[in-house]
């Protein structure tokens, strides 16, 4: 009866579009007080879900993601890849893939890596007649390797909900993420060639390539201190998001010049509210979680999926298109921390490891942000440029089914996100 009244007040809510944080908490809470658990319990539950020292690496990500994005870190880094790349077929898409590949290694966030940068990109391309459709696909799919490139804020919450390693998941999320640029890059210039997108017309000099890398050079410097950090064993993940924080500031603030200390509040407010939502969405879905986990219903879906069949092709492909279905209609964060308790036991049953299965969690994620009907990386660039949804959705078939190839790349090859692990 519990497990009825949660699964069922969570699809009510959700029908009637209330937001996922609501949806998940409110269904929760009544179920857990139909069973008679008592209320401080509840709220010990939810305190407990975010009392984490991993956890304080998302406020520090978010607020120097914000940082190196008023600090005109992303204006540097787009000049620095035109000046290299701009001259292929497609140039402008290409330069706005691997623009956001960058920036989504000092940013952390899908969302924030598609504003940063097609804010400036889609004006350019348009200027270079670039179907506007297009270039809207482009960087909604390549803003969502934000996510996979690390710092990762999705894989911090994974790590913390399933006890896995930070540093081994952002070294995975390395590899997969160049694969995923690589491949959406291969298609851009196949379709580029095709449409008549040319790039600049001429090539720039290596003068003109030094100015750009010295302009740029301590934008680059920071995933570097980032992840080299981490990896050198210097200091922890949420160490080195506060170290982020300090270099963003004062590279911001006293060398670039791009924002004024009196600027400062309103940057931290920007954060503290993007934290907020990322937080409370973490807490009600842990407390969502722990109602299924009490239920036993992770048992039963587990049960259920493995009596369909033995064959683990075939259960994997179960998952996969449970994954992708599930993420076009739930934010990635609630997502993680729902389904990773569900799926992941039956994944590292069939041999998966907790670190290759939650780069399948990411990817399917990025998947998500670029289908509709949430899709949030496309709403974000039909908010931020004059493009109509329709024409992004028509566009973007193609780099979702290149993702979805990603997915199943990871799923079914350990080597695609094990190979330096």
């Amino acid at each position: 009866m519990s497990a009825l009244i949660l699964l069922g007040s969570f699809m009510i809510l959700v029908a009637f579009g209330v937001p996922i944080a609501f949806c998940t908490g409110l269904s929760a809470l009544v179920s857990l007080v139909v069973a008679g658990t008592p209320l401080s319990a509840v709220a010990q539950r939810v305190f407990a879900a975010t009392d984490s020292f991993t956890l304080l690496a998302i406020p520090f990500f978010m607020l120097s993601g914000k940082l190196m994005e008023y600090g005109g870190i992303s204006k540097r880094i787009i000049r620095l890849v035109e000046t290299l790349v701009g001259y292929v077929a497609g140039g402008m898409a290409v330069v706005s893939t691997i623009a956001c590949m960058f920036f989504g290694a000092v940013c952390g966030s899908s969302t924030g890596t598609v504003a940063a940068i097609g804010s400036i990109m889609m004006p350019s391309m348009e200027e270079n007649n670039y179907d506007k459709g297009f270039a809207g696909a482009v960087i909604s799919t390549a803003g969502s390797l934000g996510i996979l490139i690390p710092p990762s804020i999705p894989m911090i919450i994974y790590a913390v909900s399933q006890g896995a390693s930070v540093s081994d998941l952002f070294t995975a999320g390395i590899e997969v993420g160049v694969i995923s640029g690589v491949a959406l890059i291969i298609y851009i210039m196949i379709k580029s060639k095709k449409c008549g997108y040319k790039g600049l017309d001429t090539r720039p000099s290596v003068q003109e390539v030094w100015v750009a890398f010295k302009d740029a050079i301590l934008a680059l410097l920071m995933p570097v201190i980032i992840l080299g950090g981490i990896y050198g064993g210097f200091f922890t993940p949420t160490e080195a998001a506060a170290v982020a924080c300090l270099y963003g500031f004062i590279v911001g603030c006293f060398v670039y010049k791009q924002f004024r200390l009196s600027d400062v509040p309103e940057i931290i407010l920007v954060s503290a509210k993007n934290t907020a939502t990322v937080m409370f969405i973490i807490a009600t879905s842990s407390l969502f979680g722990w109602q299924m986990t009490i239920l036993q219903i992770p048992q039963s879906i587990a049960t259920g999926i493995l009596s369909v069949t033995t064959s683990k092709i075939l259960i994997i492909l179960i998952m996969l298109v449970f994954l992708v279905i599930v993420g076009t209609f739930m934010e990635g964060n609630a997502y993680l921390v729902i389904l990773a308790p569900l799926l992941a036991p039956i994944a590292t049953a069939l041999g998966l490891s907790l670190v290759q299965f939650g780069l399948v969690m990411v990817v399917s994620i990025c998947v998500g942000t670029i289908t509709p009907p949430l899709g949030l990386n496309m709403f974000c660039i039909c908010g931020i440029y004059d493009v109509k949804i329709e024409q992004v959705i028509k566009n973007i078939i193609p780099f979702v089914l290149i993702m979805i190839g990603v997915l199943m790349l990871v799923a079914f090859v350990p080597a695609a996100s094990m190979l330096f692990l």
